[in-house]
């Protein structure tokens, strides 16, 4: 009965590790990728010497996409 039992919970938890090995690679992926983003965000603003204006439709652009990225 407690070979049973171990079974049952050794295979419950196989899966376990996979998963969590998926997760850290998509984090630190993701990770990597705002790095990216916010090092070539730096380097844009250094070019830029006076502020931008944006436009309302670029503006509701970035709205769409924030609320979109805030429903996740």
């Amino acid at each position: 009965m407690e070979t049973t039992t171990y079974q049952t919970s050794a295979s419950k938890w196989l899966n376990v590790p996979i998963i969590a090995t998926i997760a850290r690679f998509l984090c630190r992926e993701l990770a990597l990728q705002n790095e990216y983003l916010r090092q070539e965000n730096k380097i844009l603003k250094s070019k830029i010497k006076k502020r931008l204006s944006f436009t309302d439709d670029e503006r509701r652009t970035l709205v769409e996409v924030l609320l979109q990225w805030a429903e996740i």
